[in-house]
């Protein structure tokens, strides 16, 4: 049995996918399902941890010619932890914060210069005169859509950026929290 077989057997035995064994262990699935096809060998860390979670050797892992994992000196079911995968906070919602105010000055300077551009029957008109005016007016006018269009946009990314930076730290903070626990 090779490397990847054990793996599969181990982790279905277990009743567990491999994103649940790829989460315990801090990789990705895609990681797990190398190994399973056998395309790569995990790390030493990772089999280390594979041995401890399954409560088998790590020669039983890495030996093709073991295929009972009862007859190799089977390391007990250790309750140390296994490595959990480092917290990785984003900084997203900075970035949204900073959006935020950028457009919300925007908004201000386009208020504190009394530009029209805000009132949308003042827009629709000046939409309207686009052929009787001259190609300054009509270049001034789109200059000016085209600032009110960049402002709605740094507000709308601005509050979504900020929502899910802070959605986002907020899970993995409990994820983080709930390992912890369980450790």
């Amino acid at each position: 049995m090779t490397f990847g077989e054990k793996i599969v057997f181990l982790r279905k035995s277990k009743g567990m996918s491999q994103d649940q064994l790829a989460e315990l262990l801090g990789v990705t699935r895609q990681s797990v399902s190398k190994w399973e096809r056998g395309e790569v060998v995990a790390d030493t860390d990772r089999v280390l941890a594979l041995s401890r979670l399954f409560g088998v050797s790590c020669d039983y892992l890495l030996n093709d010619g073991i295929t009972d994992a009862a007859s190799s000196k089977a390391a007990p079911p250790a309750t140390a932890s296994i490595p959990a995968r480092s917290v990785k906070k984003t900084y997203w919602h900075w970035l949204g914060l900073l959006l935020l105010l950028w457009g919300l000055g925007d908004f201000l300077a386009f208020r504190v210069l009394r530009l029209r551009l805000l009132d949308l029957d003042t827009l629709l008109w000046m939409i309207s005169q686009f052929p009787t005016r001259s190609s300054k007016e009509v270049l001034l006018c789109i200059f000016y859509l085209l600032a009110l269009l960049f402002m709605l946009t740094k507000l709308v990314l601005g509050v979504i950026l900020f929502v899910r930076g802070l959605v986002k730290n907020a899970k993995l903070t409990k994820q983080s929290s709930s390992h912890d626990l369980h450790n």
